[in-house]
C-alpha cells in the first residue's frame, strides 16, 4: 500500500539519522582530551608517555548520548560496600587563603570502598597544592565522591579521584600551580606515590589527583604532593578489579569495573 511504502521510507531514514549521529558522537569521544597517549616501551626503554588531563565540558554532547548513559545499568560497589552519600559538587572563586604551616608535618587520611589510605603530604615541597587540600578536605569537598578512573596495564598502573561529578570534567574553580615536577627521576613516578592531575597546560591542577599504584614510567609533568605509608594493599586490590577501557580505542584505561568511592578524605 502507498501509505505503507511511505512510512517504510520514513522509518528508513530515522535509522540512517540516528546511524549518523553515533558515528559524530563516536568521532567525538575519540578526539577528547582527556586521553592517555602512550608512547611504546622499546628496546631502548623510552618512557611511557602518559596524560593525567582533566576533562573540560563537551558541550556538544547530544541528548541521545545523555539518555544512552543515564540508561547504563549501574556498576556494584567495589569490596562489598554500599555507595556512600555523595555532597553536591562545589565551586569556589579563588584558592583559599594560605592556613598550614609548610614546616610542618601533614597526613591526609582517605577511606576508599575497599579500605584506608594513608598519605604523607609534602607540604615543604607543595605548600600551596597541600593546602588546598586541608582546604577542600574541611568542606567535606571528596566525601562521597567516586574514583572515575583507572589503568590497570603492565606499564600504567594508576587509580584517578577527586571529582565530585564523576566525569572527569568537574571544574574547581581555581587552578593550582605545578608544584614539587620530578626530575632526572627513573622512573619518575614510583608505587605510592600521590600527584595531581591537570588540563594539559601549566599551572592548570585543581582538585583531581591520581595515586601512582604500580612502578609506572611517564612524563613528569605531574606535580607529586604525597606518598602513601598505608593502605597501597588497598589500592592493589581496587586495581585487581580492572577497567572498562571507555578511553579506548585510544590508551586510555577506562572506569573501574566496580564503582570506587571515596568515603572520606582527612588532613590532620
Amino acid at each position: 500500500m502507498p501509505g505503507s511504502k511511505r512510512q517504510r521510507e520514513l522509518a528508513h531514514r530515522r535509522a540512517e539519522r540516528q546511524a549518523i549521529r553515533r558515528r559524530e558522537a563516536a568521532a567525538r569521544r575519540r578526539k577528547q582530551r582527556f586521553i592517555i597517549g602512550a608512547s611504546g616501551i622499546g628496546v631502548l626503554a623510552l618512557l611511557l608517555t602518559v596524560f593525567f588531563v582533566v576533562q573540560r565540558n563537551d558541550d556538544d554532547k547530544k541528548p541521545d548520548d545523555a539518555a544512552a548513559t543515564a540508561s547504563a545499568e549501574p556498576k556494584e560497589v567495589a569490596c562489598g560496600a554500599s555507595a556512600p552519600t555523595a555532597a553536591e559538587p562545589q565551586r569556589f572563586p579563588s584558592a583559599p587563603p594560605m592556613t598550614i604551616d609548610p614546616t610542618k608535618k601533614y597526613v591526609a587520611t582517605i577511606k576508599t570502598s575497599c579500605g584506608e589510605v594513608v598519605v604523607d603530604l609534602a607540604a615543604d615541597k607543595a605548600p600551596e597544592t597541600i593546602n588546598s587540600f586541608n582546604f577542600l578536605a574541611g568542606k567535606k569537598f571528596f566525601d562521597g565522591s567516586p574514583c572515575h578512573r583507572m589503568l590497570a596495564s603492565e606499564q600504567t598502573s594508576v587509580l584517578q579521584c577527586g571529582d565530585p561529578t564523576g566525569t572527569g570534567r568537574g571544574e574547581l574553580g581555581y587552578n593550582l600551580k605545578d608544584e614539587n615536577l620530578p626530575t632526572a627521576v627513573t622512573p619518575p613516578y614510583p608505587a605510592g606515590t600521590l600527584a595531581m592531575a591537570n588540563s594539559g597546560r601549566p599551572n592548570s591542577g585543581g582538585s583531581q589527583f591520581f595515586f601512582v599504584i604500580k612502578e609506572s614510567s611517564f612524563q613528569p609533568d605531574y606535580a607529586v604532593v604525597g606518598k602513601v605509608t598505608k593502605g597501597l594493599d588497598v589500592l592493589e586490590k581496587i586495581l585487581a578489579i580492572g577497567d572498562d577501557g571507555a578511553f579506548e580505542p585510544q590508551p586510555g584505561g577506562g572506569a573501574p569495573n566496580q564503582r570506587v568511592f571515596i568515603e572520606s578524605f582527612t588532613v590532620t
